[in-house]
């Protein structure tokens, strides 16, 4: 059944009016923002027109006055008051040829004309020249003002004496891409690991949101080869405490293990070798020891290491047997020289297939070449599955990776899923001797997931 109510409600809100809308918007422009939108205003609103002055020529405050005050009118009886007083007050100061500054302020000038006429001891004296005119806001200090309403509280004495630049040389900074995934970063529910794993990401990343570091880089790759190193040591001591009946200390560090990922680029430093610049592949070298890049956008690498053997049946796979016979690249020391111009057309003969096309192609001829793979790669990578270096979960398909250790006559546990949040929290409370009424007690209570 319906009833008529009637309920009463205060609630406060706040208004701008269209003059501080506009205000605020004028006051955060720049001076060539600013000039944009008054130009703007100038086309779009007819009747607003832009003066003919020179550039230049600024307004004066006499020519401003009459536009921003209403013209003064006298009442005639302060007219006549004004103009004893100011007769009597030259009078006065005859003497000294001069009249006070005060007297002769616009807008009583007339008056003081008439009062200067009236005394003939004035009139003997050197003119006074009438005062500027003034305006009675020149009188209030907007600074210390607008600094006492604004204060933006303690300031050091060095950052007072700084001189900081003009907001007007300032721009409007754009909003990178960087700027654009802390902002959706900052308002998702993560973890701290996740967080601090995407903001790596983020701080790696250039404008066209691709990777400027490497993935070793950012995953911390280090940490696998040190957990092989101390699965060698682990094992070497425990094998000779077997022998020998005494245990060992093992220890191993990320830097040695980087160092010996690289051993032999380090070694040969060691050992005196002088390294060249990298050349980009642009610039490289060799042609037939360089990457290319295909139709598809993937690339891959020629390392014809055999070059007079190899040499024609790379140039009969890509089509062009004339290659062969060309006078400037018939020998191996001419290709050498002039590889920047056969770069030049590897890049046009391979840009005309994609890369699946290009493996069918060149396999099978006895060319030595490599695909540069990518991360969507993996799944698919029938070599990594036959010789089980991916592997699928137990009772699952999922693929995982596989520890890179075969022992001969030994077979691997299956890799196992890790269990779901609370999956053996019964069983544990079980075993621990919660009945069944404790455990969903401790469940309805959130205190066990």
């Amino acid at each position: 059944m319906l009833r008529p109510s009637l309920q009463l409600r205060v609630a406060q809100k706040q208004i701008l009016t269209p003059g501080l809308v506009q205000m605020v918007t004028v006051l955060q422009l720049n001076r060539l923002e600013l000039k944009e939108m008054i130009t703007q205003e100038i086309v779009e609103n007819p009747v607003l027109e832009e003066s003919t002055e020179e550039a230049g020529e600024e307004i004066t405050a006499e020519e401003l006055l009459p536009l921003l005050e209403p013209e003064r009118v006298t009442d005639p009886s302060d007219q006549q008051l004004l103009e004893a007083t100011m007769g009597d007050a030259a009078h006065t100061n005859g003497i000294a040829g001069e009249a006070p500054a005060e007297i002769f302020a616009e807008p009583f000038q007339e008056a003081v004309d008439t009062g200067a006429a009236a005394s003939p001891e004035v009139s003997t004296a050197d003119p006074v020249e009438p005062a500027a005119a003034t305006d009675p806001f020149d009188e209030i200090d907007f600074g210390s003002f607008f600094d006492d309403y604004l204060d933006p509280g303690y300031k050091s004495p060095a950052s007072e004496s700084v001189e900081k630049p003009s907001f007007e040389t300032f721009l409007s900074a754009p909003v990178t891409l960087g700027d654009h995934l802390h902002s959706q970063l900052s308002v998702d529910v993560l973890s701290d690991d996740i967080r601090d794993a995407a903001e790596s990401i983020i701080g790696n990343l250039d404008e066209d949101g691709y990777l400027t570091a490497s993935l070793e880089e950012i995953a911390g790759m280090g940490d696998h080869p040190c957990a092989m190193a101390f699965y060698g040591a682990i094992v070497t001591a425990l094998y000779k405490r077997e022998r020998t009946g005494k245990g060992s200390h093992v220890s191993s560090n990320l830097m040695a293990n980087g160092v010996w990922a690289a051993s032999v680029l380090a070694q040969a430093k060691l050992c005196g070798a002088k390294f060249a610049e990298r050349r980009t592949r642009e610039h490289a070298l060799n042609a037939v020891t360089n990457h290319y890049r295909c139709k598809d956008g993937r690339w891959l690498i020629l390392s014809l290491l055999n070059e007079d053997r190899q040499w024609p049946p790379l140039a009969r796979c890509l089509g062009r047997e004339d290659l062969v016979t060309d006078a400037r690249f018939a020998t191996k020391p001419d290709r050498h020289a002039r590889s920047l111009e056969l770069i030049r057309i590897f890049d046009e003969i391979f840009a005309t297939r994609d890369l699946a096309e290009w493996r069918k192609v060149l396999d099978g001829n006895g060319l030595v070449f490599g695909v540069v793979g990518i991360l969507d790669d993996i799944p698919h990578d029938q070599q990594m599955i036959d010789n089980e270096v991916l592997v699928p979960f137990e009772n699952d398909t999922m693929l995982t990776i596989n520890s890179p250790i075969w022992v001969d006559g030994s077979q691997k546990v299956k890799p196992r899923k890790p269990p779901g949040i609370g999956e053996h929290s019964d069983e544990i409370l079980r075993a621990a001797g919660y009945d069944e009424a404790a455990i969903r007690q401790l469940r309805a209570s959130g205190a066990v997931a």
